[in-house]
């Protein structure tokens, strides 16, 4: 391996930006035939939220750099620190953000490669306003992901395990609603 392999924290082959997080790419799907892709995502203390979705056809795994990042994966809600690491398998229920006042790091791992859709998120981030909610479901329909919101896909016994408060959170639709003065890149 030489110098010019290594990828410093930071940077990416592409760099990429939505909901007021910036998404680095240590690997993308030319690089790896498409099986998988690799960011280091940071994301803005309060920030926006990926709207609750299932990859239909993709495992998606996190693992903890720097700050304090909370999910919430099949009406679970779950907090990861640094070093930990997260598995959401193909069909799960997720979504993710910090909550918390400091800048988060993570690295993102997405099986097969997801790098198509954030070039794209970022196109829809890059507009003067942003996206729609029915824009964003559109991008994400497109590379088989799918709002998880769905009561029938839920069910009362598995919302039943998700605590009050993150039920009233989920139903409010807040999730979609910007958490801080900025939506755009840091």
């Amino acid at each position: 391996m030489t110098g010019e392999n290594v990828i410093p924290a930071g940077k990416g082959s592409k760099i990429f930006s939505a909901r007021g997080s910036v998404m680095a790419f240590k690997a993308v799907a030319d690089q790896t035939s498409g099986d998988f892709s690799l960011m280091e995502r940071t994301l803005p203390p309060g920030g926006r939220r990926p709207l609750p979705h299932r990859h239909v056809a993709a495992s998606e795994a996190f693992f903890v750099l720097d700050g304090t990042v909370t999910f919430v994966v099949d009406g679970t809600e779950m907090r990861g620190g640094s070093n930990d690491f997260l598995l959401v398998p193909r069909g799960a229920a997720h979504t993710f953000g910090n909550g918390g006042d400091e800048p988060a790091r993570l690295l993102v791992l997405h099986a097969p490669a997801m790098d198509a859709y954030f070039a794209e998120l970022d196109e829809l981030w890059s507009r003067p306003d942003p996206p729609t909610q029915e824009q964003e479901r559109a991008l994400m329909s497109r590379h088989g992901m799918e709002p998880a919101l769905r009561r029938r896909r839920y069910g009362e016994q598995a919302l039943s395990k998700a605590s009050p408060s993150l039920w009233t959170w989920l139903m409010s639709g807040s999730w979609a609603a910007p958490l801080c003065d900025s939506t755009r890149a840091l």
